[in-house]
């Protein structure tokens, strides 16, 4: 977009408020968290954990942090605690994200998709 910085930031502001209001609202019940190098925030990460499966709602983090083996660090705790439980692990990735393919060495399969969407699963 051919905006400056502060119009970037500001739609980005809004952008991140607007879908952690409808998180928040539709999982109440998630826990919220920040990732942080040190000090500095670097992602989120929220996660719901019901009787029946732990549902990653979502992952995210800074461009610069990606790659670093960060993401899949945080999701093989998850997955040691769904092992643990025995519970699924389940999550949905956009189609063409190159997060699927950490999804998948992780070992998650899909198991239903929209032209937006891959539902995945990891059962252990």
């Amino acid at each position: 977009m051919p905006w400056g910085a502060a119009e970037k930031q500001a739609f980005l502001a809004f952008q991140f408020s607007a879908q952690d209001r409808d998180y928040r609202r539709n999982f109440p019940d998630a826990a919220y968290q920040v990732v942080c190098a040190g000090a500095r925030p670097i992602g989120r990460l929220y996660v719901v954990r019901r009787t029946d499966e732990i549902r990653v709602l979502d992952i995210a983090l800074l461009p610069e942090y990606r790659g670093e083996g960060i993401g899949a660090a945080l999701l093989r705790e998850v997955l040691a605690e769904a092992g643990a439980s025995g519970r699924p692990v389940r999550l949905h990735v956009e189609r063409d994200s190159r997060a699927r393919r950490l999804y998948e060495r992780l070992g998650f399969r899909a198991v239903s998709d929209s032209p937006m969407h891959i539902a995945m699963e990891w059962s252990g």
